[in-house]
C-alpha cells in the first residue's frame, strides 16, 4: 500500500474512533445517570455544563474530521486514477500533510465558531 493511502486510512481510523469515544461519552453519561437513579440536580452543575460545553462541540469536530478525511481520500484517489502524471506531485506525503493540516484548521475554527455564536 502506498504511504499516502496508508497515512490517510490511519488518520480516518483515528478520527472515527475519536468520534465514537466522544459520542459515547456525550450521550451515554445522561442515560447512565437516569438508569442508576442519580438525578442531575444532585450532580455538580458546573461539571455537567463543562462536559456539555466541551463534549458536544468535540463530537461535531470529530464527525466533520471523518467526513472531510473521506473527501480527501476520494480526491487523492481521483487524482491518482484520472491524472496519474500529476498524482506524484499532488498526492505526495508532504502535500497530504498540508491538506490534512489545513482541513483540520478550517474544521476546528468553523465548529468552534458555530458552537460559540450559535447555529
Amino acid at each position: 500500500m502506498l504511504p499516502v493511502a496508508k497515512f490517510l486510512l490511519r488518520s480516518l481510523a483515528v478520527a472515527d474512533n475519536f468520534f465514537l469515544l466522544v459520542f459515547l461519552l456525550n450521550f451515554s453519561v445522561a442515560q447512565l445517570f437516569s438508569y442508576t437513579g442519580v438525578d442531575r440536580d444532585h450532580v455538580d452543575q458546573a461539571s455537567w455544563m463543562v462536559s456539555r460545553l466541551v463534549m458536544y462541540p468535540l463530537s461535531f469536530v470529530a464527525q466533520t474530521a471523518a467526513i472531510w478525511l473521506n473527501v480527501l481520500i476520494a480526491a487523492s484517489r481521483c487524482l491518482a486514477v484520472c491524472w496519474p502524471q500529476k498524482s506524484s506531485v499532488y498526492c505526495s506525503l508532504q502535500a497530504t500533510h498540508i491538506g490534512l493540516k489545513s482541513k483540520s484548521l478550517y474544521n476546528n475554527c468553523s465548529v468552534i465558531k458555530g458552537s460559540l455564536v450559535g447555529r
